[in-house]
């Protein structure tokens, strides 16, 4: 066995002490020079941000409204989102401070309410924003109601949220498809983000199916769609009376009696008459060519009408065997049920553009059997105008002759051409 010297191992160990204790030292470290700088944010809370006095009329509506019962400023959880026109904004609009100092509670509060998100947009993501993105404002109507799904997935009905829809186009900020404003005035608070606008929102008074009526220049347009739905409810009735009842559109299973937001591209009656259709007796002997057959007691069609070949180009996803009510997905296109289409489906100009909705998916029930809708319709923009036509057609496309018309199912475009098919012969 090897034996180790006593010297040689209390060298050893005195090395290993000194070499330990190196590590311990401390940094020699001079003494400061100056006043300490404190900490400051750079990040303005709400009211620091909301302080610019070229805001002042509508700040003056805020702190006179009643929003607070809506979003607690004082919380540093609550995430918000102001969309604030500045003071030529509110005078051009009739808003003055002594104008909303004699204003109810009730008009202050739907103003302010209007032009307030829940949840912060961040800049980042505006800046990289595409298309329109739909945002629920915090005013509600206290009467007109909107279906939905709720947190669970099932289906809802509750109070219609008023809703804007937000885009970005050339460094300009697009508020229901119309300019508001440069977007390099937007900032981002600790609690909210604050998008300054140029001009008051205005909210919708009515539905799509209200502004169809009472606008007059869309009467055959109601007629063709009132006549090829009473086609189908013929069919269904005579297949199955007891399990087709569409009276009253007042079912739950479809929601009929409540509305979501779409987009209608509305030929005006004389675009139906370049078509060669005056009258209802003119759909009536079109559809002739094709009548519609019922294959079994459920009133599954053999075919759709050849109305609905046009027609159901006029909008995205929906077509008249979705407004049966033996259809659990059935939303009404034209009567009392409010113009109710398919939901997700709100195009402002801005959108009516190849890059955007040209190869869009429409539909998401492959799970349930259903095909897969995609867009049928392709885009032209040139000298500040819209023209739109179905793929591969050789008829005239049609010009938007007045777009996004708000309303509160969605919204509305005018054209002066029908969207006639490929190949489709009106003769």
């Amino acid at each position: 066995m090897k034996r180790f010297h006593i010297p040689y191992l209390t060298t050893i160990v005195l090395l290993t002490i000194g070499l330990c204790s190196s590590c311990l030292k401390k940094e020699f470290m001079p003494p400061p020079i100056g006043e300490s700088i404190p900490y400051q944010d750079s990040i303005p809370t709400f009211y620091e941000a909301f302080s610019d006095p070229a805001y002042s009329t509508f700040l003056h509506a805020w702190r006179r409204s009643r929003i607070s019962s809506q979003v607690n400023v004082q919380d540093p959880k609550t995430k918000f989102t102001v969309l604030i026109p500045d003071n030529q904004a509110m005078a051009q609009a009739g808003y003055t401070l002594a104008k909303i100092n004699q204003m109810s509670l009730n008009d202050i509060d739907s103003l302010v309410f209007y032009h307030t998100i829940k949840g912060q947009m961040p800049q980042k993501g505006i800046e990289e924003s595409k298309g329109n993105t739909r945002l629920n404002t915090l005013l509600t109507h206290p009467s007109e109601m909107e279906g939905g799904t709720s947190e669970t997935g099932e289906n809802s009905v509750f109070h219609y949220k008023y809703k804007v829809y937000f885009g970005i186009e050339n460094q300009q900020i697009l508020l229901n498809g119309k300019p508001h404003g440069p977007q390099n005035r937007i900032v981002e608070s600790k609690q909210a983000t604050l998008i300054p606008i140029s001009k008051v929102l205005v909210r919708p008074s009515k539905t799509t199916a209200q502004f169809l009526r009472e606008d007059g220049r869309f009467s055959m347009f109601i007629k063709a769609l009132n006549y090829s739905d009473s086609l189908y409810h013929e069919m269904q009735t005579e297949s199955n009376p007891y399990y087709y009842q569409p009276e009253g559109y007042q079912l739950r299973m479809n929601m009929l009696s409540t509305f979501n937001s779409t987009s209608l591209l509305v030929p005006t009656d004389d675009a139906f008459k370049k078509a060669g259709i005056y009258t209802v007796s003119d759909i009536e002997k079109l559809c002739e060519r094709s009548p519609v057959q019922v294959k079994n007691w459920t009133g599954t069609m053999s075919n759709f009408s050849v109305i609905d070949s046009v027609m159901n180009n006029h909008w995205w996803q929906i077509n008249s065997w979705n407004v049966l009510a033996t259809d659990p997905r059935g939303l009404a296109t034209y009567h009392q049920a409010k113009n109710a289409f398919t939901p997700f489906s709100t195009f402002f100009s801005n959108d009516l553009r190849n890059e955007i909705l040209g190869t869009i998916v429409l539909s998401w029930e492959v799970d349930q059997g259903y095909r897969i809708d995609s867009n049928n319709l392709e885009f032209d923009r040139a000298n500040n105008e819209i023209r739109i036509k179905t793929k591969g057609s050789k008829h005239p496309a049609a010009k938007v002759i007045e777009q996004d018309i708000l309303t509160y199912t969605g919204v509305v475009h005018v054209i002066d051409r029908l969207l006639l098919p490929k190949d489709f012969k009106l003769n």
